[in-house]
């Protein structure tokens, strides 16, 4: 416990409170759900698929989220303060890397050593162009997606039957794109929500290479520059 020596106590005391009633708000959610799906009066076989599927699948996968939340909580408490309770794929990744090192993933995040940049001659140049140039390649890219095959691809994802949880039905497009084939929005709308989905991924990466590579590495924020030009620079660095 010599790292933390010094430390508030009654921070420490306040943080774990806030973490417990966290973990709690989601089963305490879930409990609520069942009651009001029990008591539902709706009869015949969709009632009874619609209930199995809230019990067998999505019951389940909120009390697992729970419990993974207050696993977390005990494990690395400043990585479960961070997260949503309901963050199931980052709460699942901070368990893994901190059960697997023994150590809370903010350490490896701090911790720049290591890869190959001494084994190899690296010119790099990272492209940050104007965002509202870039947002707008966002909105026609999802465009050009739904004309060009993408509803056939989810369909077959949806007729496969896979877990909703998974990954790959959670994937960029995937679900606007369910939404439109299921009927429950039309065309613009499932353009409009995957346009603004490929925009917040782009967003994110955008704010991470900003960031995260070394500063002297050479930003290019515009639109206007020769490829050929660019690295024939980069070359005489």
């Amino acid at each position: 416990m010599s790292n933390f020596t010094g430390m508030d106590i009654q921070a420490v005391r306040d943080l774990a409170t806030q973490l417990t009633n966290k973990a709690g708000e989601i089963d305490s959610l879930r409990q609520q759900l069942t009651g009001k799906i029990d008591g539902t009066p709706w009869v015949g076989a969709d009632r009874e698929r619609f209930h199995n599927d809230w019990s067998s699948r999505h019951s389940v996968a909120l009390t697992q989220v729970a419990d993974a939340y207050a696993a977390l909580r005990s494990e690395d408490p400043a990585r479960a303060a961070a997260l949503a309770p309901a963050d199931s794929t980052r709460v699942a990744r901070a368990l893994e890397v901190v059960r697997s090192t023994g150590r809370p993933l903010a350490e490896w995040q701090q911790q720049r050593v290591g890869g190959i940049a001494d084994s190899v001659t690296l010119h790099p140049a990272i492209l940050l162009p104007p965002r509202a140039w870039l947002y707008e390649r966002c909105d026609r890219r999802f465009a050009l997606m739904l004309d060009r095959g993408a509803l056939d691809e989810v369909a077959a994802l949806l007729a496969r039957g896979l877990d909703p949880a998974l990954p790959v039905m959670r994937a960029i497009g995937v679900p606007e794109c369910a939404a439109l084939l299921k009927g429950t929005v039309d065309r613009a709308e499932a353009e409009r929500r995957g346009a603004q989905a490929t925009r917040n991924y782009a967003k994110r990466q955008y704010t991470w290479f900003r960031r995260q590579p070394p500063l002297d590495w050479p930003r290019v924020e515009s639109i206007d520059y020769d490829l050929n030009n660019l690295f024939a620079s980069l070359l005489r660095i």
